[in-house]
């Protein structure tokens, strides 16, 4: 069975990887996007559009990076010491695309109630709720797939919190 194992945690930081790569190559495109996207809605000048859309493709390729980073050093730790997801994640990036546009004195979209006391710095509705959002709808099948071989490998044999490992009983 460690042969098992072994080829399953294998696979599990390639997927990793992979969607680490997918996720920061997208960032970028999808920072543009929601600024264009709002600005768009918005009725604000000619120049202050073209300065928010260079800050967004300046920005959107620093916080690629630093979600990648991040996103790497969660997938670097143990199936069972991990405490975030890939989603919650690349969240981050949603700060960008929120001070460009405050930045510029774009208004405030309305949002419905849940999503204001959910995600109340939010103030443009551009929380990301699946990674496919980010452009890429492979993501959603890779962060799945991702998702099915670390459950596979917490209830291995000896993996922490596996049924009888000892570990579950203790929780």
């Amino acid at each position: 069975m460690p042969r098992a194992t072994d080829e399953l945690a294998a696979r599990w930081h390639e997927l990793g990887e992979e969607l680490a790569t997918r996720v920061e190559a997208a960032i970028p495109g999808w920072v543009r996007e929601q600024v264009r996207r709002i600005l768009e809605a918005w009725t604000g000048d000619a120049p202050t559009r073209a300065r928010c859309l260079v800050a967004a493709e300046e920005s959107g390729a620093v916080v690629a990076r630093e979600v990648g980073a991040e996103l790497r050093a969660l997938l670097a730790q143990a199936p069972e010491a991990q405490r975030a997801t890939p989603v919650e994640i690349a969240r981050h990036a949603v700060a960008v695309p929120t001070e460009i546009l405050a930045g510029a004195g774009v208004p405030a979209v309305e949002r419905d109630a849940f999503e204001q006391r959910r995600w109340p710095d939010d103030h443009y509705g551009l929380m990301i709720h699946s990674l496919a959002e980010l452009g890429d709808p492979r993501l959603d099948a890779g962060q799945l797939e991702w998702g099915v071989v670390k459950a596979a490998l917490l209830q291995s044999p000896g993996a922490a919190g596996a049924p009888g490992s000892g570990e579950s009983e203790r929780r």
